[in-house]
């Protein structure tokens, strides 16, 4: 881990609710190449939520304009009702809450899919093998995007995300980004067109729903294809830095709690459900400790005050980008009683990972099973560990490239 992911977590933690400028101004500024003087840092529970909650002061706009110069507009971008809501009708309703279950058996076969050739030779690479494999399988199935080149499409899902999803604007992402944007939108445009085209549509993915559904987008199948490329973004972009983070963290505990996990898991796949319940509350635990994207952000409307009352109360300029920290929030004191042990159990509201509010992530439900059974399927693995040596620690990219994770060997028992 190098010190920038250090000691920025610190400053914010010393600073619960830093105002435009100063220290963190000068942090960030020095991290990220840009101006950074004109932000406010949050970074307790209570005080994400209540941004996050208040559409009208603090709104949406800055995604709003990435996702426009990138993959489309969509709904998490959208802050004005009018245009918000028959987009959100279209989206949830193809979006099926039923849908967990046609996920898990999407996810549970393309992970075994993975780890199947690699179970004789005892080691695989959780990011090359498995992170940077199944979720892309994954989009393809469940979102009815199946394409020739399935890396080539990762990649610009990457290449947009990593803009998306960054508070700061700097040109040299922009431009990668937007050149991205520019190839995805191609190909989600041709692989609709011809799905049309071809007479041959179902409601078994959510392609197939939106060109059957008799409520159309007002931009007809581009804003099919401006639902699809937001919504898979969360699918591609999270285990890239959620899954394998919490993974890390796991296999960071004790070796007796790495072989409950171990256990659970096991008798999960095997189909005992109190076994697979137990097991998805030790992944969202270790999903706290590694909250990612670590933060969102918001663009203040008007000159307001924040935890008005209470002695954190902070008054907010028009103007400034509000980061919430759910990264931080996930370790306050006043929400998590011993916010730095690893207690599977806690209680499912306090997970902030995917938002809150109007614009929480509108796949949470199908994103967060395909994560489990991502992990579920690793964790199978009979006396998983970490490979020795460098090879087992997780390797970034840069915070610039998206701060990606590269490679992250781990071992298990060969199968005989």
């Amino acid at each position: 881990m190098d010190l920038k992911s250090l000691y920025l977590p610190l400053v914010f933690r010393f600073l619960p609710t830093p105002g435009p400028g100063g220290l963190v101004g000068s942090v960030l500024s020095h991290l990220l190449q840009v101006d950074a003087s004109n932000m406010v840092h949050v970074t307790r529970f209570l005080d994400v939520q209540e941004v996050l909650e208040r559409d009208d002061d603090f709104s949406v706009r800055l995604y709003d304009g990435k996702m426009k110069a990138t993959t489309g507009e969509f709904i998490l971008g959208m802050n004005d009702l009018a245009r918000y809501e028959p987009e959100a009708r279209i989206v949830y309703k193809a979006v099926r809450r039923e849908d967990e279950i046609l996920a898990r058996k999407i996810a549970a076969e393309e992970t075994e899919a993975a780890i199947a050739p690699l179970r004789k030779a005892g080691k695989l690479d959780i990011v090359k093998d498995i992170a940077d494999v199944v979720p892309i399988r994954f989009v393809n199935r469940y979102y009815g995007t199946k394409v020739a080149d399935p890396e080539a499409l990762l990649r610009l899902y990457q290449t947009s995300s990593k803009y998306l999803f960054a508070f700061w604007d700097h040109p040299e992402m922009r431009a990668q980004a937007e050149a991205a944007g520019t190839d995805l939108r191609k190909t989600l445009d041709d692989l609709i067109a011809k799905r049309r085209a071809s007479g041959n549509i179902s409601d078994g993915d959510l392609m197939g729903r939106m060109l059957l559904s008799n409520e159309t987008f007002k931009d007809g199948d581009i804003g099919i294809r401006r639902s699809i490329a937001g919504l898979s973004s969360g699918n591609i972009n999270a285990p890239l830095g959620l899954f394998v983070l919490a993974v890390d963290k796991i296999l960071d505990l004790e070796k007796d709690r790495i072989a409950t996990a171990n256990d659970l898991a096991r008798s999960g796949t095997a189909g005992a459900q109190t076994d697979l319940l137990a097991f998805r509350e030790w992944f969202h635990e270790a999903e706290r400790f590694v909250v990612y994207p670590p933060f969102s952000y918001r663009y203040a409307e008007a000159d307001t005050t924040l935890a008005e009352g209470t002695s954190r109360e902070k008054r907010i300029p028009k103007g400034c980008t509000v980061v919430t920290w759910q990264s931080l929030a996930a370790f306050d004191p006043d929400v998590f009683d011993a916010p730095y042990e690893f207690r599977p159990g806690r209680p499912r509201w306090t997970v902030n990972g995917f938002g809150h509010a109007r614009h929480h992530c509108v796949g949470e439900a199908v994103g967060q099973v395909m994560l489990e059974e991502m992990a579920r399927g690793l964790f199978s693995l009979p006396g998983i560990r970490r490979a020795p040596g460098k090879a087992g620690v997780v390797q970034f990219k840069s915070i610039m490239d998206g701060k990606y994770a590269t490679s992250f060997g781990v071992e298990f028992d060969r199968a005989s």
